[in-house]
């Protein structure tokens, strides 16, 4: 793609790959360049430093580089707006915004609240054409260490009054992985889809700077260390969902707003570039080494105070009261390696030794970023290598599809039943659309009958067929897939003990209004209301002006599903066909078609 002209967002932007990225992108003249950190002073420094690289740039070549306006953003991306000045632990130690942070990870995301997030709302304002992601998202989330806020509710559980605190239950759900990376993920997403974003690339990691389960490297825990591998692991399932996201196609986007329909209908170009080696170096220097950004202050101790050890005695592993200082601050040679923080001369030695972590510059890394985005096959897009390893659907698997359906049909007519739906594959709403896709068959027998129909007697007929046939009522209702009825303007529900839709969260009841029974409806009850059957009247006729649509002497590959396709006539029984249906609405109606 173009960059020259472009609007550019970094997350992570004031971090060591974040600024040699923006280095290696003003040769290309993007028009603007968002820098993003979790601090302003970083942002700042880091915008500082590229205005001063662009003149540098500009003063050696004949034509000078064209103008770049930077823009600083900073907060933390991974919560909303109002909570985006705290870190982590600030929001875990305020009760109101701990709570809400929990409602955020665990309720659904729907289209007003996703607005509320820093991350949604600053893509949204800055509308960039390329997002680079330098942030060590992994990091970020794993670091938030639910194994000791486990270790707190466990031992209020099972050695304590067996009640854990509420505070205590709170930061263990606040310091729950997969939610968290979910909600992160979905928020990025909605927010390029809205924008018409052209191109998304993650610098990842694997969690390890490239090494296996026998890392040497960690925190204090038993090998392997939990927080590495769990990092690791979060790592992993975000490229899972990049992925996943590369296989999305074309679709309409999740928020209108004015004058984006048509940008919004673009995905963007998703990729990953993955180091497995430790990234370094920012600088080398001498001075005070800090710890959590203070200045690392000597203890005064000495060998006279060495205390005993004696068995059974417990071991202090930090002392009651603040420690015993001198005024001489710890000071040495160190290497800044960025996230890292700072490696002794030592350390640097044994962490890029050969075998061990060594190490790649954070310059070849904004290399393969820039390289990925104009096309150039560098072979470092860890999507892309997905795409092409990853063992998709098979030729053989095709040609064994009909010898399942031909056996599958057999058995229905010997034992004299259907095989419509068990709603063990989920969700709810593929369970209603077959049953209602069945009814209307086995009402009307093809899609021309259906169309030449009432919606009122498409309704009375399916109504009087389950009135009939009391073993499918009962089948429908025993899986948890209820029947909505309209009878004399009231409405009436056919149940069974258990409901799919709205799905179990703990409550055995919830509120009921109009709008939320129209959700439950369409999520998996079987509509038999006449509003309903003029809705697959609709459907039908779409799917029929398709069919009339192509040629009839069109005998080409050119179509998928072709006109003896729809007539069931490949099936031997000249019906239509309820499971091809509902997966033609979930590829047109619901926008779920397969990528690749």
């Amino acid at each position: 793609m173009n960059i020259k002209g472009s609007t550019v967002l970094i997350l992570g932007g004031g971090g060591m790959v974040g600024r040699a990225a923006c280095r290696e992108l003003l040769d290309e003249e993007p028009a603007r360049i968002v820098v993003a950190s979790i601090a302003q002073a970083e942002a700042q420094a880091a915008i500082a430093e590229m205005q001063e690289e662009h003149r540098r740039k500009s003063s050696l070549r004949q034509q000078p580089l064209a103008p770049v306006e930077f823009i600083p953003e900073w907060g933390n991306i991974f919560v909303r707006a109002s909570l985006s000045h705290l870190s982590f632990n600030q929001i875990l130690d305020d009760s109101e915004s701990r709570r809400t942070l929990v409602q955020d990870t665990f309720a659904g995301l729907d289209d007003e609240h996703v607005g509320s997030y820093f991350l949604y709302q600053m893509v949204t304002r800055h509308r960039p054409d390329i997002v680079l992601d330098a942030i060590n998202t992994a990091t970020g989330v794993a670091y938030s260490d639910v194994f000791g806020h486990a270790r707190e509710v466990i031992d209020e559980l099972y050695t304590g009054p067996g009640q854990p605190t509420t505070e205590k239950v709170e930061r263990l759900l606040c310091s729950i992985y997969v939610p968290q990376l979910l909600r992160h993920m979905d928020v990025l997403f909605r927010a390029m889809r809205v924008c018409g974003t052209r191109a998304y690339v993650k610098v990842g990691t694997s969690g390890t700077g490239g090494m296996g389960w026998n890392i040497p490297y960690t925190h204090g825990e038993d090998r392997p260390s939990q927080k590495l591998l769990s990092k690791a692991a979060v790592a992993g399932a975000q490229s899972l969902l990049l992925f996943l996201q590369a296989r999305t196609p074309l679709q309409p986007p999740a928020v209108q707003e004015d004058n984006t329909a048509a940008a919004a209908r673009q995905l963007p170009l998703i990729k990953e570039i993955k180091p497995t080696a430790t990234i370094a170096w920012r600088e080398i220097g001498f001075g005070d080494i800090r710890y959590r950004g203070q200045p690392l202050h000597l203890e005064e101790v000495s060998l006279a105070e060495a205390e005993p050890l004696t068995a059974g005695k417990p071991l202090q592993i930090v002392r009651p009261g603040q420690p015993r200082t001198t005024d001489e601050t710890f000071r040495s040679a160190y290497v800044n390696t960025g996230e890292n923080g700072l490696f002794s001369a030592e350390e640097f030695v044994t962490i890029t030794s050969l075998g061990q972590m060594e190490f790649v510059t954070p310059e070849e890394i904004a290399r393969n970023i820039v390289d990925e985005l104009q096309g150039v096959n560098t072979g470092k897009d860890v999507i892309g290598a997905l795409n092409v390893t990853t063992m998709n659907a098979t030729y053989r698997a095709g040609i064994l599809r009909d010898r399942v359906l031909r056996h599958l049909r057999a058995l229905e007519a010997e034992h004299g039943t259907d095989s419509v739906a068990f709603e063990l594959l989920g969700p709810p709403r593929l369970s209603k659309l077959l049953y209602e896709a069945y009814l209307l068959k086995r009402c009307f027998g093809n899609m021309e009958a259906i169309l030449q129909s009432t919606p009122e007697e498409m309704a009375s007929r399916c109504r009087d067929l389950l009135g009939r046939e009391e073993r499918l009522l009962r089948t429908m209702l025993s899986i948890g897939i209820p029947v909505l009825l309209e009878e004399a303007g009231e409405l009436r529900l056919a149940r069974g003990h258990r409901l799919k839709s709205p799905p179990h969260r703990g409550q055995d009841e919830v509120p009921c209004d109009p709008a939320r029974l129209e959700q439950w409806a369409a999520a998996g009850w079987v509509d038999l209301r006449p509003s309903n059957m003029e809705a697959w009247c609709g459907r039908l006729g779409t799917l029929l002006a398709e069919v009339q649509a192509i040629p009839e002497d069109e005998t080409s590959s050119r179509y998928t599903r072709d006109r003896q396709f729809w007539s069931g006539a490949r099936e031997g029984q000249g019906q239509m066909s309820p499971g091809e249906i509902v997966a033609w609405i979930f590829c047109r109606e619901d926008k779920g078609e397969r990528g690749r």
